[in-house]
């Protein structure tokens, strides 16, 4: 595998992440059409969500795009949208991981909430993750409905949440939350 860029910086879109190709949108989350999302078949994704509006819990999910080929997946990283979040596999920020970008632009207080991680199973487990773009809160929840808060990058969620994430919510933290 190709050795990618990994840390966060300021700001990260695509085309300031060395990545210059033109984003190729996939199928909805949730066509049967599109064929299945397992664990065994896909190691990167970028996910494309919507911000979260007045009353509603869950961001929209405009595309996925998943592939083995990390190379590959980053030529096809979103131009437009700005990158929220890289969840890894493994603690440590290593191993199999997925984008979450922001179609909307960069976390604001209501910011993007991602709640069907574990049963598309994008990433096989969750352990790790950098935030970007503002989105410095976040909050995970994990299968069995615990739920835990974070400041910035996560190095690793602690052994009960370890690879039974279920949702990840990331906002710009209040003034003094952070």
């Amino acid at each position: 595998m190709a050795a990618l860029a990994w840390g966060p910086p300021s700001s990260a879109s695509a085309s300031e992440a060395g990545v210059t190709a033109q984003a190729v949108p996939s199928a909805a989350v949730g066509d049967p059409a599109a064929g299945a999302i397992t664990a065994t078949n896909v190691e990167h994704c970028n996910i494309v969500l919507r911000k979260l509006r007045p009353g509603q819990k869950t961001s929209d999910v405009v595309s996925r795009d998943c592939d083995t080929d990390p190379v590959a997946l980053a030529k096809r990283a979103p131009q437009a949208e700005l990158l929220l979040a890289r969840l890894f596999q493994h603690r440590g920020w290593q191993g199999n991981w997925s984008n979450m970008w922001g179609y909307d632009g960069p976390c604001d207080y209501a910011g993007y909430n991602f709640s069907t991680v574990f049963e598309n199973g994008w990433i096989p487990g969750i352990s790790s993750y950098f935030v970007y773009n503002g989105c410095w809160s976040s909050a995970i929840r994990s299968s069995d409905g615990a739920l835990k808060a974070f400041c910035w990058d996560v190095e690793y969620v602690g052994d009960a949440h370890n690879d039974r994430v279920h949702a990840i919510s990331l906002a710009r933290p209040y003034p003094g939350a952070c």
